[in-house]
């Protein structure tokens, strides 16, 4: 009996330890939640259909749902976790997004990206939810380029241009543009009688030159002739509000006829 009675106490024992250890490993689990706000961006962009989400420890793609618990048993400590959606023509290597070059230009019309980037402090016994509100990272710039004259506009064929002083890198955590400055090119279509558009997306600019020059071409073999615009005065606040599309207007003097 007395054997019997210690095997059973010995039982007891081993099962209230189990039942110790088991609750000490469930509050050490720290559940974080992230749900994503895509409010703020272009009217008529779309909210991207999947995003990333990395930390130090994990790389998740392919993420579609608008609320997501991240399966992942986070330590106590400090965590960044960064959130960003995959655009057309823009790499990422580590926290750093690129935008794709071709002949030493970068692309002119990269895809919408986001970004969101938080620090959080893990504490145990905590759940956490994170409100990763995305910031748009693209805007969009429209030049319109006037000429004086009809008969002028009438003769050109084409008008092409390069603009220098534009950023092709974003550091993810902090949302600022970083890298050397860089430049792409431009196509202008006509629009009116007298007025030539072209459109283009970037990052932003960097430094503090940027030189729209226009390289000009007529269907009455003349030769070409070339126009040069210092901008940054009208271009120093386009990295502040990326929301909002920017139009810069330009004017080209007769200069043949």
């Amino acid at each position: 009996m007395k054997n019997t009675m210690l095997t059973y106490k010995m039982l007891l024992s081993a099962w209230l330890l189990s039942g110790i250890l088991s609750c000490n490993d469930q509050s050490t689990e720290h559940v974080v939640k992230l749900t994503t706000d895509w409010r703020n961006r272009t009217q008529g962009v779309a909210i991207p259909s999947h995003y990333t989400i990395k930390t130090r420890e994990l790389h998740l793609d392919s993420i579609s749902e608008e609320s997501f618990l991240i399966p992942h048993a986070f330590q106590p400590g400090h965590h960044y976790i960064y959130v960003y959606n995959p655009a057309k023509n823009i790499s990422i290597h580590g926290t750093t997004a690129s935008v794709d070059v071709e002949d030493e230009y970068i692309k002119n019309l990269p895809g919408w990206f986001f970004t969101s980037a938080h620090h959080v402090v893990i504490e145990d016994n905590k759940h956490y939810d994170i409100s990763a509100v995305m910031q748009q990272q693209i805007r969009e710039l429209i030049f319109v380029l006037t000429v004086t004259s009809k008969d002028f506009a009438n003769e050109i064929d084409h008008i092409s241009a390069s603009l220098n002083g534009v950023a092709s890198q974003l550091d993810i955590p902090t949302g600022e543009v970083i890298g050397w400055p860089m430049s792409i090119k431009l196509d202008f279509t006509k629009n009116t009688d007298t007025t030539f558009t072209a459109t283009t997306r970037m990052l932003g600019f960097i430094g503090e030159t940027q030189i729209l020059t226009c390289s000009i071409t007529f269907n009455n073999h003349l030769p070409p002739i070339y126009k040069v615009f210092e901008l940054h005065p009208l271009l120093e606040d386009f990295n502040a509000d990326k929301i909002t599309p920017m139009e810069v207007s330009v004017t080209i003097i007769q200069s043949y006829l």
